[in-house]
């Protein structure tokens, strides 16, 4: 900062004004920037800091700040760097310009010379990604406490961190009592050892999805069938940072299937009592054909009216004196 000469008298003024090397880098860092004195005027503004406000330079130097503010900050913002100003602090806050339609961070900070610097960023574009991401988290969160499946997500060590209501209505615990819990806490003894190993794989990401049928255990004790999805989440590093599942009980349709099990196992076992009374019978009646004292030939009848010999016993075959074939 220096002095500007008195045109008139050929004297040093103490008017305050900002040097050109100042000047050229302040132009060339892309967000805004202004400079004004004790009476709040403006010493100095950058041309980005202008386009932001829709002006020029040229028109805002040595206007009163105040007159151009309330077109880039509201009023909360508006209060908060008064009161910086007037006191010569440091304040910073995020704010929107409704005029320019856009999100801007502002910091106001003394500089030397007794001139206050006010620059200010345009946040949009991460205000915007934000907006989306909540957008995101709120309709994820919606179909999470809404979902007729139940839903869990758990950490690295297995522990549940969200539970939703379907899934503690389905095994009878309120949310606080699933979320001091492991999944494995849950899972019949004769299903732990193989969901441990699976999950396991999860969490380290060694899989991009997995699916089993185990049986969970209710809080009462009985035991229930379920379809378990589960699939990591990871950060923007890659890192898993926990596991989400989807939990479908299939506890109706495993003892249909156990029901058809057991029908097709008793079938089966008919079919093999069955097969085995036909075979004896076979033999029974082989050997009543093959030691019967009677001639007994067997005959098969073709179309034209002819009996063509099939087969023939031993006594029928002594009784011709001839053999069989």
């Amino acid at each position: 900062m220096k002095s500007l000469p008195d045109r008139e008298n050929g004297v040093q003024t103490n008017e305050p004004t900002f040097d050109s090397r100042a000047s050229e880098i302040l132009e060339t860092i892309g967000d805004g920037f202004c400079a004004i004195d004790r009476d709040s005027r403006i010493v100095y503004v950058n041309s980005r800091a202008a386009e932001m406000w829709g002006s020029t330079p040229k028109k805002m130097t040595n206007g009163l700040f105040w007159d151009w503010s309330p077109k880039v900050i509201g009023t909360a913002a508006d209060k908060l760097l008064r009161r910086a100003i007037v006191s010569g602090s440091r304040a910073a806050c995020e704010t929107f310009s409704p005029i320019r339609g856009l999100w801007l961070w502002v910091r106001v900070c003394p500089i030397s010379g007794g001139l206050t610097g006010i620059y200010w960023r345009d946040i949009s574009d991460r205000k915007s990604a934000e907006g989306a991401l909540r957008d995101s988290e709120e309709r994820f969160r919606r179909v999470f406490e809404q979902n007729p499946l139940g839903m869990a997500t758990a950490d690295l060590d297995g522990r549940f961190r969200e539970v939703n209501p379907a899934l503690c209505q389905m095994l009878g615990y309120t949310a606080e009592q699933l979320t001091r819990l492991s999944y494995l806490d849950i899972v019949h003894p004769d299903d732990r050892e193989e969901c441990a190993r699976q999950g396991r794989a999860a969490a380290a990401g060694a899989t991009l999805h997995l699916q089993l049928e185990e049986r969970f255990v209710r809080r009462t004790g009985d035991p229930v069938w379920v379809k378990i999805d589960v699939c990591p989440i990871r950060g923007k590093d890659g890192r898993v940072l926990y596991t989400l599942g989807i939990i479908e009980n299939i506890d109706e349709r495993r003892q249909v299937e156990d029901v058809l099990q057991q029908a097709n196992e008793l079938l089966e076992q008919r079919i093999e009592e069955r097969t085995l009374q036909l075979s004896a019978s076979q033999a029974r009646l082989q050997a009543h054909f093959n030691n019967s004292p009677d001639w007994l030939t067997l005959f098969r009848a073709t179309t034209d009216g002819m009996f063509v010999c099939e087969d023939l016993n031993p006594a029928t075959e002594r009784a011709y004196g001839l053999k069989r074939d």
